[in-house]
């Protein structure tokens, strides 16, 4: 079971039935994350002992992360209000203080990275991970794609999240990251351009709505779009102008996005726009266990 998985699998549970079960839920999958890089798990770990009322517990979950794991994370996220039992706790302080350290020295040194090195394929995806996610996952995610065929390339964001995670600002700027990489592969010669999203796929909307720039088709799971609260028109003329096909991919069970899905698939679909939706039964925020057709059809010709 990946990171993102596992998450999503606490917080239901979590909201169900309460901190103490996803906290003894997630503790005991712990031979499943041991190995590599696993920031967020820990943090999820001390949120859910603090709100148990596990103070100890997740001051220890916090020290191991940052004392010997060397993680970091945005200083907004240790004032969360689930750690409130430790606020003003001298140790929780001192560690508080090391990561925000190390949070400033990656920030100063965030930059956007982008794969692409050249046309491999007839077909490009060009794909853009969610928050607290990477260049890495977004390449997992999308990786199906890329064994029919497709050439998987991404783009990861200078904003950084903690530590080997990175997120998207919804601020007018951060999205140029996108713009910048898609102008880097427009005329590279490829048959087919598919943009595909993770969640932040808004500031893939943007690169359509605020520049010249253009592609074949745009694949949103589970989008985060933000955009459409005030631009929701402006976003349908545009991709009309531009002839993008759109394919939204969302989970029942996905509170944040569900909505803003249902809304851009029926604002497109009323302007007479080429667009499909895909509703996934009881997923959540987060990609389904294995993609099927309605993936593949991105990628392959009819």
């Amino acid at each position: 079971m990946n990171e993102d998985v596992l998450l999503e699998e606490v917080l239901a549970l979590a909201e169900q039935d309460g901190y103490e079960p996803a906290y003894d839920f997630l503790l005991a999958q712990r031979g499943a994350w041991k190995d590599g890089e696993h920031p967020q798990i820990y943090y999820f770990l001390a949120c859910l002992a603090a709100g148990a009322g596990r103070a100890p517990a997740a001051l220890e979950w916090l020290a191991e992360a940052v004392e010997q794991k060397e993680y970091w994370y945005r200083p907004e996220v240790l004032d969360d209000g689930d750690l409130k039992p430790l606020f003003g706790d001298a140790r929780f302080e001192t560690l508080r203080k090391i990561s925000e350290g190390r949070y400033e020295k990656a920030r100063r040194a965030g930059r956007m990275r982008f794969s692409w090195r050249g046309r491999a394929a007839g077909t490009l995806v060009l794909a853009v991970h969610g928050n607290g996610q990477n260049a890495g996952i977004a390449r997992r995610d999308w990786a199906p794609l890329e064994r029919a065929g497709a050439q998987v390339e991404t783009v990861q964001s200078s904003v950084v999240d903690c530590t080997g995670r990175f997120r998207w600002e919804y601020d007018g700027e951060n999205y140029r990251q996108t713009a910048d990489a898609a102008r880097i592969v427009q005329d590279a010669g490829y048959e087919r351009q598919v943009w595909a999203g993770f969640s932040a796929g808004d500031m893939l909307l943007r690169t359509l709505l605020y520049t010249g720039l253009s592609c074949d088709t745009l694949a949103l799971q589970s989008p985060w779009t933000p955009l459409l609260e005030k631009d929701c028109a402006a976003v349908c003329r545009a991709l009309a102008k531009k002839n993008v096909e759109v394919h939204l991919f969302c989970g029942t069970q996905d509170s944040d996005c569900i909505e803003m899905a249902q809304m851009l698939y029926g604002a497109l679909h009323s302007a007479g726009g080429r667009v499909h939706l895909t509703l996934q039964t009881g997923l959540r925020h987060r990609f389904p266990p294995q993609m099927g057709r309605e993936y593949l059809r991105l990628v392959t010709r009819p």
